[in-house]
């Protein structure tokens, strides 16, 4: 069980959350209602077009994990349209906060429930409105868990969580003159008690290359959470960290605007950007100021993170869309395809992350040179997620064992599988050509070499 407390691996949740998530949720789909209003329109136009972006992906079975997540926040949406969970999350926010201060100092390694700090200070951040607003309903309750919550947020040091939180005070302030002060607080302290800007210059390096993405392929994007598999090829417009690609592999542009055009295309940003732009009209002309602030404080995050690739983030914005009040239409055939389609994504989110799991095991053992587990983990991982997180495949791995272990003809057929899994990967591409190099097959192995030149000019390549 070491693995459980490695460095390299995930939130250990990962299995559990989306299994119980889907339990519940399916449990409640009596209740299934299909809400009329013009955001829903843009989110299922939204789904469209991720589907549609796989059509030229590098990894469509990659993208499978981004339409799962969009399938859940649609059937949420038509589960808890109308409703208002605001004493629930109080209680919600009150378990987290406390094991949030219980993690002990310092408390930048504080990673509560997420696996990192600065989710989980971004989680505190979108529940704290609904604390506030339980204040009519349990003064003390409300009281005691927004404390806690600033708390936290406050020596969690993240500035995202600075900012949204001064912008949803502004958002209040237009309404009551008297947060005008809290916003100056909030900015104040995110500049005060943060420190250098060196991730915000890669941030913009980020987004320079997402506009790359987005110049080259404006019309269906990449495909749907194919951006990792994309920003090598724009890899020589990321200078502040030149060996970034050996050290902390980019995952997100850390925008979700710029990751939703990059992925889905100009039109799946339009559709993105009409559900966020229709859901604060209609909070603002059901005067709803709970939902507002939410709203506003999720699209604030998502400018400088990627709040809609976390489930529970992702979770509690459709919960400030389901505070609007619309008329519904309840089809009754829809209610067992509904339980189909929410019993598959069970399932395969189940699956993905216990692939991700098996793969924390298999780099714990690759730094051990325990070979022989490497590869028993690896046959038990599943082809729905066939890529580590940084785009390294299962194969190499795989194949890097075999060739350890000095079963060459094997390990050069698991290179090959993990070079059509992951074909622009650094280390897939210097291993092939390492095996080109010696099997005398020097013009194949020149062209990976200087692939991997053309893309990344900072790589060391094994000629």
């Amino acid at each position: 069980m070491a693995f459980l407390t490695d460095s390299m691996a995930l939130d250990r949740q990962l299995t559990v959350k989306p299994i119980a998530c889907a339990i519940c949720i399916t449990l409640c789909l009596w209740k299934l209602s299909i809400p009329k209003n013009i955001t829903m329109v843009f989110l299922v136009g939204y789904l469209i077009c991720a589907r549609i972006s796989l059509i030229n992906a590098t990894n469509p079975i990659e993208g499978l994990y981004g339409i799962s997540l969009i399938v859940l926040m649609i059937l949420t949406l038509c589960i808890f349209s109308g409703t208002n969970h605001a004493v629930a999350l109080t209680f919600v926010g009150l378990v987290l906060a406390v094991y949030g201060l219980c993690q002990g100092i310092p408390w930048v390694d504080r990673t509560g429930l997420m696996g990192n700090r600065n989710p989980w200070s971004q989680c505190l951040v979108l529940i704290l409105p609904f604390c506030i607003y339980s204040y009519r309903y349990m003064k003390w309750a409300s009281v005691i868990t927004s404390i806690l919550i600033l708390t936290n947020i406050f020596f969690l040091n993240n500035r995202t969580s600075f900012l949204a939180l001064g912008v949803g005070c502004l958002t209040l302030a237009l309404f009551d003159k008297r947060f005008r002060w809290v916003f100056v607080g909030c900015i104040v302290g995110g500049l005060v008690f943060t420190g250098s800007m060196a991730s915000m210059t890669q941030r913009l390096e980020f987004w320079t290359a997402s506009l790359g993405m987005i110049k080259e392929h404006p019309i269906i994007g990449v495909g749907i959470s194919n951006w990792p598999y994309e920003i090598v090829k724009y890899g020589s417009l990321l200078k502040t960290t030149p060996d970034i690609f050996r050290m902390a592999y980019p995952l997100r542009p850390h925008n979700d605007y710029l990751c939703v055009a990059s992925e889905t295309g100009l039109v799946g940003l339009a559709c993105y950007l009409g559900m966020i732009g229709s859901s604060i009209y209609y909070a603002i002309k059901q005067k709803n100021r709970l939902a507002l602030v939410g709203m506003v404080m999720f699209c604030t995050i998502a400018f400088f993170s990627f709040p809609k690739e976390r489930p529970f983030l992702a979770f509690l914005f459709v919960l400030y869309l389901s505070l609007l009040k619309f008329d519904a239409v309840r089809l009754k055939w829809i209610t067992i395809p509904a339980v189909a389609v929410m019993l598959l994504v069970c399932v395969h989110l189940s699956l993905y992350h216990s692939t991700e799991r098996r793969i924390a095991k298999i780099r714990l053992y690759t730094r051990h040179n325990q070979w022989n587990k490497v590869i028993a983990e690896a046959d038990k991982c599943s082809r729905l997620n066939p890529n580590a997180s940084d785009t390294v495949p299962v194969r190499w791995y795989r194949g890097n064992a075999n060739l350890h272990l000095g079963l060459i003809s094997e390990g050069a057929k698991d290179h090959e599988l993990a070079y059509a899994d992951s074909p622009n990967n650094v280390f897939v591409l210097d291993r092939m050509g390492s095996l080109f190099k010696m099997t005398d097959q020097d013009i194949e192995a020149n062209a990976c070499f200087d692939k991997i030149e053309s893309m990344v000019p900072s790589f060391e390549v094994s000629r």
